[in-house]
């Protein structure tokens, strides 16, 4: 809980306020986000986004005719997979680990090495580790057939 609001592992947000809110309030960790907004996503100053023991995972949808973009700067970190369907901004000293996918411009504005997007194999694979998806075949049923060849 914080200042009242109640966060679930899974998200819906529509307002880019609301998510920078959700994303720096510490409980973002082992989440799933799910953010369609029209205007940017900023995280700013020193904050850290998740954990690499729990990551979380991002994506950042735009309606259509909106630009949409993922704005980080300062020393932020963020852990875990970031998806933004619109361009991707990085600046100061920030580093997003894990994974970056970006359907648009990915902007570095950052000063020497920083920022940096470090792919980070212990962050996937905790992140792996949090969510099971347990897949069976159902007997009786079309999928446990497979059609003969005819030659």
């Amino acid at each position: 809980e914080d200042g009242g609001a109640i966060y679930l592992k899974r998200d819906y947000f529509t307002s880019d306020d609301e998510a920078e809110t959700f994303l720096t309030s510490g409980q973002a960790g082992g989440a799933v986000v799910y953010i369609e907004s029209a205007t940017a996503v900023s995280i700013a100053s020193n904050v850290q986004i998740a954990s690499e023991a729990e990551p979380v995972v991002v994506v950042i949808d735009t309606p259509d005719g909106s630009v949409n973009d993922w704005d980080m700067r300062g020393s932020a970190d963020f852990w875990g997979v970031l998806v933004v369907v619109g361009d991707t901004t990085l600046r100061g000293t920030c580093s997003i680990h894990g994974a970056l996918f970006s359907e648009g411009e990915l902007l570095n504005l950052g000063t020497g090495a920083y920022p940096e997007i470090l792919y980070n194999y212990t962050c996937i694979t905790n992140l792996n580790r949090q969510y099971v998806l347990s897949v069976n075949i159902v007997p009786n049923t079309w999928e446990e057939y497979t059609v003969p060849l005819v030659e």
